[in-house]
């Protein structure tokens, strides 16, 4: 259990040096698609590596009669956001004492993978239903407390939504809100059951802003609702992060 911060700091680390990895090969594209100010630019996508601030709030659901220990956490903590044009990637991350005085330390993470289809395109415009897989990792670390105490959720499934786009050949804004359906497990066990939300993702870019690097600034919105086959499982969280960054 107490290694878990390594291992969520590592899988952050490869997203990364992925997304650096496969941005490699069009930083030339990129280079030649930012000179002019014409709209309706087709070689501009998001591309971003992000930090900022999160505001976390997770507490039992109704549903949830266990006479087990109940995390109820409302703070702020750590939020990463990466961009990879209909990819994303984020990462949220507390730690502080519990109003009864336990120790506990968040974690949330998850991807977005977006496959959008495109109703309007017109001068810069675009208006997308985004059908996208979901996926998602909540974990608890807290102090005191028996490993199966803690919550080890996982979430994947689809999504779908809304999204509108405008780019052109000097900047980039995306706004998708999208509502999802999950298969979801307490640590890959046989507790499972199924989790719901929505997610809204907004983020405006501005490539080369200092030679090939840009500016980057999002606001991402996830609220999740678990419900497994035992209730003690059943969380409702819910995330509002800010961050700002470089595009790449």
């Amino acid at each position: 259990m107490k290694n878990r911060p390594v291992k969520m700091l590592s899988i952050l680390l490869l997203l990364i040096g992925m997304l650096f990895q496969s941005r490699t090969g069009d930083a030339q594209v990129l280079g030649e698609a930012n000179v002019g100010d014409d709209v309706g630019s087709a070689d501009i996508f998001l591309s971003s590596i992000e930090a900022g601030v999160s505001f976390n709030t997770l507490s039992p659901s109704s549903s949830n009669k266990s006479d087990r220990y109940k995390f109820k956490v409302d703070r702020t903590g750590l939020a990463v956001t990466l961009h990879q044009d209909n990819v994303l990637f984020y990462f949220d991350y507390s730690s502080g004492k519990l109003d009864d005085g336990k120790k506990v330390a968040l974690f949330n993470a998850g991807a977005k993978i977006d496959f959008p289809v495109v109703l309007t395109d017109s001068r810069g415009f675009a208006l997308q239903v985004p059908i996208s897989l979901f996926t998602d990792f909540l974990l608890t670390d807290a102090s005191g407390l028996k490993s199966d105490d803690e919550l080890a959720l996982s979430s994947v499934g689809i999504a779908s939504g809304l999204g509108v786009q405008h780019s052109t050949k000097r900047y980039i804004l995306a706004v998708k809100a999208e509502a999802f359906i999950a298969f979801a497990t307490q640590s890959f066990t046989t507790a499972s059951g199924s989790s719901s939300g929505f997610m809204v993702d907004a983020a405006f870019q501005y490539p080369k802003v200092f030679g090939r690097i840009g500016v980057a600034v999002s606001y991402r919105f996830l609220y999740l609702d678990t419900n497994l086959g035992e209730d003690r499982f059943d969380y409702l969280l819910q995330t509002n992060a800010i961050t700002a960054g470089i595009t790449f």
